[in-house]
């Protein structure tokens, strides 16, 4: 992705579990099962008290349902990049930077499904609805859980907040918006305090940009201030602790290197010793030449005398 290029995976590290993979794995699996579980809680019908598939489709139409999804992914994918690092010890630029998008919208939405549930749909929902334990359970799961969720990934994650970063989020929910007018305009209102005729269905529409925006702006302001300089102090005492080694390392690094030595003197000395037998054959060749020389000159004298 453009948005992303020139950067780095930052999936496999915590700045602030000292950049343990494995406790970082381990939080993210108890995550990912939560959100996972709670997704798969939409085919269960409560007014049928039945278990249905087809909500795994109707209910994309829901910002709640398109955050859910979103976080559901991420969790997912970026546990998959940290297994398949752990034993390959690659990572692969286009898949990371999906999960760093992944996370990125997922942050900044979340908030605005929290505030516009609460604030603009919670209000009229049935009695009968408030009084369920296992509605109440799945509402304040889809609408905080989720959302607090990402906080605990945020805190400890070292993924970068770039303004560049929020042009994606921007057209992902100016998307999202054009899906909701299309269906509410085709079949129902969505949300019916966004039924697209009312002035205040776009003061909401405009408050879910805007509540978007700022909460990616909050983002980025905290990983600025309070996360940037920690994770590079990290990683760079990490880098330094593979560069030193251990006594009995440098010992041993210094022995090889004196061996090394050793082998390079005596190879250069057997070069040497053998340019200068060659160099002695030279001469004896041109000497012995040179007499055979002088020798056929004075046969020839003493033939012509």
């Amino acid at each position: 992705m453009v948005f992303y290029k020139g950067e780095k995976s930052q999936l496999h590290q915590s700045y602030l579990l000292k950049n343990n993979y494995n406790l970082l794995l381990a939080v993210r699996l108890i995550i990912f099962i939560y959100v996972h579980f709670l997704w798969w809680c939409q085919i269960y019908d409560q007014d049928k008290e039945d278990f249905t598939f087809l909500p795994l489709i109707t209910n994309l139409k829901y910002l709640t349902l398109c955050g859910a999804n979103l976080v559901n992914l991420y969790f997912l994918f970026t546990i998959i990049d940290m297994i398949r690092f752990k034993i390959s010890k690659k990572t692969y630029t286009s898949f990371w930077q999906v999960c760093h998008f992944l996370f990125q919208i997922s942050f900044s939405v979340e908030i605005t499904i929290f505030l516009l549930y609460w604030i603009g749909v919670y209000p009229s929902v049935d009695a009968k609805y408030k009084e369920s334990t296992w509605y109440m359970f799945t509402t304040a799961s889809f609408h905080g859980g989720f959302f607090f969720c990402t906080y605990i990934e945020f805190i400890i994650n070292n993924i970068a907040f770039k303004w560049k970063h929020y042009i994606p989020i921007l057209i992902a929910s100016v998307a999202y918006l054009i899906d909701n007018l299309i269906v509410t305009l085709l079949t129902n209102p969505v949300y019916q305090v966004m039924n697209w005729t009312s002035f205040m269905s776009y003061v909401f529409a405009l408050a879910a940009i805007l509540v978007t925006f700022l909460h990616f702006c909050l983002g980025k302001y905290l990983y600025e201030k309070f996360k940037h300089k920690r994770i590079e102090a990290l990683n760079n005492q990490f880098v330094q602790q593979k560069v030193q080694v251990s006594p009995e390392e440098e010992q041993i690094k210094g022995s090889v290197q004196q061996q090394i030595q050793m082998v390079e003197l005596r190879t250069q000395s057997q070069k040497n010793n053998n340019c200068t037998n060659s160099q002695d054959s030279l001469s004896h060749n041109q000497q012995k030449q040179t007499d055979q020389q002088q020798q056929q000159q004075q046969s020839q004298q003493q033939q012509a005398a």
